[in-house]
């Protein structure tokens, strides 16, 4: 393996070429042997013609600092990158003739760097350090109104949106970050409640109800990480718009009161793209949340859609976002199905991170979240006591705090119970309660 090149200064002018282009280091994905050499963002020569490129050589450059490199068109597709849309030869010029190996977004428009790890966007300036987190007690029930009419007046509004976008193809980012950021200042302000309203399974207004379900998940999701307001409302933005592209395909698609046979869904996994195309004509769009959009339904071992990415090619905000879509799915009803109970709607998520489908720290963030047995669902305690869950309780992930009730009393008034503070009581198992009794095996994913 060759190391890496330590050169000090700048290199000749070739490296000014409009043959060069700059790249994220996290796209150099394939092993080979260069052509021609990579440069850095200064043009300093980091590794010379005949040079090795590996994931382990990237890595020791990403611990450098090294996010973003200089390589010659030429040598894209056989290391694995695509052009990013944004990124710009070192003269500023345009590059004609030459075209993108890759259609793929590739990151933020402003600084044309893809924030794959969550280290490089948490910590900034968490919002998890300014969530309200609650006594183990009920919801206030004014603030549950309020709540719910603010959710109501924002999807409302999302689903005009989806129209007008698909009428006219245009529109200002300012209307999805209004959204994103009046949501999340309702989940600073009672995440618990935020994500129980979020839950209500729904089958109405599809796609907007969807979208903005996911998103409503995602954003608790994502504080609960610790994942900063910028990156908060750019994976925000993302699950608002994700399912745009769906108003372009046949209704009968998505409408279809059975599973669809394999051409028919391949029909649905176009609409990631559809929708990337579209969200190209919202003005100052970040190119991360038009990336959130794109590969919100790539799964990690590279069986999603619609480029069958893989675990290090995916953004982890995207991966966030496919972890709240599935499980949103997963509790709304279908044509083709009845609703899931959360608790088996988990029990796949945490099969599916076992399989290597979804990424286990988005994963554990969702449990953190909703609880193992999730905000909203019913339950059975080992005192023959049924209850409602209402709180998750952090990582404690089966001791939720509940609204309990004695069988055949549920007029009466509950008892609420913090399973963490009471070393006698467990859930024994999960309730239908009004959802469908389903196997607690799955042979079908979500859309």
């Amino acid at each position: 393996m060759a190391a890496v090149t330590e050169v000090s200064g700048t290199t000749s002018g070739i490296v000014n070429s409009t043959a060069f282009t700059t790249v994220p280091i996290s796209l150099l994905t394939k092993k080979a042997t260069l052509r021609c050499p990579i440069y850095d963002a200064a043009n300093v020569l980091l590794l010379a013609a005949g040079s090795t490129v590996s994931p382990s050589l990237v890595d020791r450059l990403k611990l450098r600092g090294i996010s973003a490199v200089k390589v010659h068109v030429s040598e894209l597709a056989r290391l694995g990158c695509g052009v990013a849309r944004n990124s710009k030869p070192a003269t500023g010029r345009g590059r004609r003739g030459v075209k993108p190996v890759d259609n793929e977004p590739s990151g933020d428009r402003e600084t044309g760097e893809v924030e794959w790890s969550l280290e490089r966007i948490r910590y900034q300036d968490p919002v998890s350090s300014s969530l309200v987190r609650r006594a183990p007690a009920g919801y206030d029930q004014a603030r549950r109104q309020i709540f719910a009419e603010a959710n109501q007046k924002s999807l409302d509004f999302l689903a005009k949106m989806f129209e007008s976008l698909d009428e006219v193809r245009s529109a200002h980012v300012a209307t999805f970050e209004d959204i994103s950021a009046e949501s999340l200042n309702r989940a600073v302000e009672d995440i618990d409640l935020f994500v129980s309203l979020g839950l209500t399974p729904e089958i109405d207004k599809y796609p907007a109800q969807h979208s903005h379900q996911s998103a409503m998940l995602a954003l608790a999701l994502g504080a609960n990480l610790g994942l900063d307001k910028a990156s908060l409302m750019r994976l925000g933005v993302g699950c608002l718009a994700h399912d745009t592209g769906m108003l372009h395909l046949d209704r009968t698609l998505y409408e279809a009161p059975v599973v669809l046979d394999r051409v028919s869904f391949l029909g649905i996994t176009r609409h990631p793209s559809i929708t990337f195309e579209m969200m190209r004509s919202v003005e100052h769009l970040a190119g991360t949340a038009r990336l959130v959009a794109y590969q919100v339904h790539e799964r990690c071992d590279g069986s999603g859609y619609p480029r069958g990415r893989q675990d290090r090619q995916i953004h982890l905000l995207s991966k966030i976002a496919a972890v709240a879509d599935v499980f949103t799915a997963l509790v709304s009803p279908r044509p083709y199905r009845p609703a899931l109970m959360p608790y088996y709607a988990m029990e796949h998520l945490l099969r599916g991170a076992r399989q290597g489908l979804f990424d286990p720290l988005a994963v554990r963030g969702l449990l953190q979240t909703v609880s193992l047995f999730p905000i909203g669902s019913s339950v059975q305690l080992n005192d023959d006591r049924v209850a409602r869950v209402l709180r998750a309780n952090g990582t404690a992930f089966t001791k939720p705090v509940v609204a309990a009730w004695n069988r055949g009393c549920l007029d009466a008034e509950p008892e609420t119970l913090d399973l963490l503070a009471e070393p006698n009581l467990h859930v024994v198992r999960p309730l239908a309660d009004i959802y469908q009794k389903q196997a607690a095996v799955l042979d079908f994913d979500a859309d």
